[in-house]
């Protein structure tokens, strides 16, 4: 092969656009381990919108006449589709639109694509005793339960994050069925049958990202009968920042080759600097709804339904009684903060983040002579 591709999420569904776009006749295989494409199938909530403008798709940007693009995706509907669209007036979409434009251009590449495909190795190829520049990889395809081995020019690796779970957590997540990663927050949802109607329990939301966030304005949204907490240890939500010049810096297609030729302390500096951008923040018109919802639970007598608690965090969870739900004791991060508080759960979600583990690029091994940060 001319190029590998371990993963084919958006990164490599772009990646995988332009290498048919622009390298025709040359040969290409992208590997993932899933069964079938899916985009952040427990994320894909009535209310939530990309943060992004559609502009900034899968080839716009590089080639505007792309037939990937978002604008032909909804114009392979028919023109009525389009022009729907462009009545909303609206530059981001909404992400259930966005997954499925994804899976769309996904679904036109599947004959470059290995579903059910790990990577079991990566080994520069060797003939008689001597290396040379292909690099050899070994996959395991466990659909047909068989070993393949692949030599190709080059390889790109786009494996994706895997959710983190504090240690606090990591213990008891296996046991407590009603406790799960916002990352399956809407299957949870399903395997605990929570009826919208009818359910009036309590749910606590882990976390002050956009994930946590979302979900707190789901629970609220979704079950008008619960009582929904929301715990995290900063002083408050931040906002997420997409101003023009924050933008222009870190998300520019001019910045990709000025990223890549600095050293590394500046771009350990850069990455810093930009993380307001896209980490641990939240889009700022969902935080003026959640604060507009706080306020106007103090206009109704008794205690409010819904907390938002900063500077709190998670000291111990537990089953809770009977052997149902969890039992989490929270207490403030600060000396001047309140006593410890204990509460039954229905339901707790984690939206403690994504991480990168080492063990993700383990198969990769066979090349840290090669490239000593592997080992890092």
């Amino acid at each position: 092969y001319d190029l590998i591709g371990v993963g084919f999420g958006p990164t490599h569904i772009a990646l995988a656009v332009a290498f048919t776009e622009e390298q025709p006749g040359r040969r290409a295989l992208f590997l993932d381990s899933r069964d079938v494409f899916a985009w952040h199938p427990a994320l894909l909530l009535p209310a939530s919108r990309m943060q992004i403008s559609f502009l900034k798709d899968l080839a716009t940007f590089r080639n505007p006449q792309s037939t990937f693009s978002f604008v032909s995706y909804l114009h392979s509907f028919g023109v009525d589709r389009l022009a729907a669209f462009s009545n909303l007036g609206s530059w981001t979409p909404s992400r259930t639109e966005w997954a499925a434009y994804l899976a769309w251009a996904a679904k036109r590449l599947d004959h470059i694509v290995q579903w059910s495909s790990s990577v079991v190795s990566v080994q520069p190829a060797q003939s008689n005793g001597v290396e040379h520049s292909l690099i050899k990889v070994t996959i395991r395809d466990a659909l047909n339960e068989k070993i393949r081995v692949c030599f190709t020019r080059n390889l790109s690796l786009a494996p994706g994050a895997t959710p983190f779970i504090p240690a606090l957590f990591r213990e008891v997540l296996p046991v407590i069925p009603e406790l799960a990663h916002t990352c399956a927050y809407l299957s949870t949802l399903q395997r605990l049958k929570m009826d919208h109607a009818t359910f009036d329990g309590r749910v606590a939301v882990v976390g002050g990202g956009q994930s946590s966030a979302e979900v707190f304005h789901d629970l609220v949204s979704r079950f008008p009968r619960a009582k929904v907490d929301m715990f995290y240890r900063a002083s408050a939500l931040v906002p997420a920042d997409d101003s023009p010049f924050v933008n222009a810096r870190a998300f520019d297609p001019a910045r990709t080759d000025e990223f890549f030729n600095l050293n590394d302390d500046e771009r350990a500096s850069r990455l810093r600097e930009f993380r307001r951008a896209n980490y641990a923040c939240v889009a700022p018109e969902l935080i003026e709804s959640m604060y507009k919802l706080l306020y106007l639970q103090r206009l109704q007598p008794g205690e409010p339904s819904h907390r938002i608690m900063p500077n709190t965090e998670v000291a111990s969870i537990e089953r809770g009684p009977d052997g149902a739900g969890v039992r989490l004791t929270v207490h403030s991060t600060l000396s001047t903060g309140r006593e410890p508080e204990t509460n039954d759960y229905s339901a707790v979600f984690l939206g403690t983040g994504y991480h990168r583990p080492p063990s993700s690029l383990s198969f990769m091994s066979g090349l840290n002579s090669q490239f000593p940060a592997l080992e890092q």
